[in-house]
């Protein structure tokens, strides 16, 4: 498996601890929804281009 396709599967966990902890932060939390979204995003696309590699 390629490098490239890892990064969105580590971006995905990393930015969703940091939005799960920015969300207790009062002020921060709706900066964290957005984090959590783009995670969320990050996650699923990871996910796809993974899928699309494995072939069995």
């Amino acid at each position: 498996m390629k490098q490239e396709n890892k990064i969105f599967g580590i971006l995905a966990i990393v930015l969703g601890a940091i939005a799960l902890l920015g969300s207790w932060i009062p002020g921060i939390n709706q900066i964290s929804f957005l984090i959590a979204i783009l995670a969320l995003i990050l996650g699923i696309v990871g996910l796809c281009l993974n899928r699309k590699i494995k072939k069995y």
